[in-house]
């Protein structure tokens, strides 16, 4: 088992977040932080899912993939 290439990640819990929080974040320009505002908005259910959706879906043509 070859570990050299492995690198470690830390598991942080998101916060609680909405689909504005994380359209804000992307317009911003900050997909980490997006990313985690998506976590946050599907665990902690704030936003209608509906709109959680559409918003994931759009996501899929984002420049940064």
């Amino acid at each position: 088992m070859d570990l050299m290439g492995h690198e470690h990640q830390r598991f942080h819990n998101s916060v609680s977040a909405t689909p504005i929080e994380v359209r804000m974040a992307l317009g911003r320009g900050e997909v980490s932080n997006a990313l985690d505002a998506m976590v946050g908005a599907v665990l902690y259910g704030d936003g209608d899912w509906e709109e959680l959706q559409d918003l994931y879906l759009a996501l899929l043509d984002h420049d940064d993939r």
